[in-house]
């Protein structure tokens, strides 16, 4: 197994789940998100994730990763894994410092193995494996012997699996994924995510039997909640708030 990733920049504050001091807004909603996962979960021994959004810029990559790091904090041995083979975000929101030949392709296709490849994160119980080479075609090869296989390993391992998936509605990538995971995460923007994307986005992934767990309002201001308040207005099945974060996936 690798060693502890280190920071890029310990000093850089980063809007991620404290878990010294869950004290903040940010701390708050993803406990919730996390009761509800536990509280939906049909095995609560083993718990397999999938986040994905309709749109690029949405914010999944920001919740899977805070929700991870919840979950491990709540003693499961858990590992996040960048399947965003386009776009990865993983290793950048944790700022990791990691071998970029060796992730989550380069493990499929037999190069490495797992124990190789995944990051034993600062974070207790709590496991990465980055993208690794970007390959040509990402959704062929979620479908191939080699992936079924890395799958078996990682149960055998983990008590919780996360995938960070691309877009929906984009790709396919999160839809063939699906048939992987017990329930999955949809992440909704407050003012930006549009009930037709969303819409679509559910049924893209029903229609390959997905079952989705709810969806996360990330994004969601003051302005945003007195508009909720005045209208009843609500999103999904889950509603948190984000408040005093001003980075673009917070």
């Amino acid at each position: 197994m690798n060693k502890k990733a280190k920071n890029k920049n310990k000093n850089k504050k980063e809007p991620l789940y404290n878990t010294d001091q869950p004290t903040s807004a940010i701390e708050e909603a993803i406990r919730s998100v996390r009761t509800n996962i536990f509280f939906m979960a049909p095995d609560q021994r083993k718990l397999r994730l999938l986040f994905t959004s309709p749109s690029p810029r949405e914010g999944k990559t920001f919740i899977a990763t805070n929700v991870a790091i919840g979950i491990a904090h709540a003693g499961k041995r858990t590992i996040l894994i960048d399947t965003d083979m386009r776009r990865p975000r993983v290793h950048k929101i944790l700022q990791l410092d990691y071998d970029r030949s060796k992730g989550v392709s380069s493990v499929i296709v037999g190069q490495h193995t797992l124990q190789e490849a995944m990051i034993q994160s600062d974070y207790p119980n709590l496991w990465i494996l980055p993208c690794g080479p970007i390959p040509p075609s990402p959704t062929e090869l979620l479908q191939t012997d080699g992936f079924h296989k890395f799958f078996r390993e990682l149960e055998e391992s983990f008590d919780a699996i996360i995938f960070d998936t691309p877009p929906i509605l984009s790709v396919t990538d999160a839809a063939v994924l699906s048939a992987y995971v017990d329930g999955c995460i949809l992440i909704s923007s407050s003012g930006s995510t549009t009930w037709n994307a969303l819409r679509a986005a559910r049924y893209k992934l029903e229609s390959v039997g997905g079952r989705i767990f709810g969806c996360v309002l990330n994004k969601f201001s003051d302005r945003d909640r007195t508009y909720a308040y005045q209208r009843g207005y609500h999103y999904g099945t889950y509603r948190y708030n984000y408040y005093g974060e001003s980075s673009e996936e917070s």
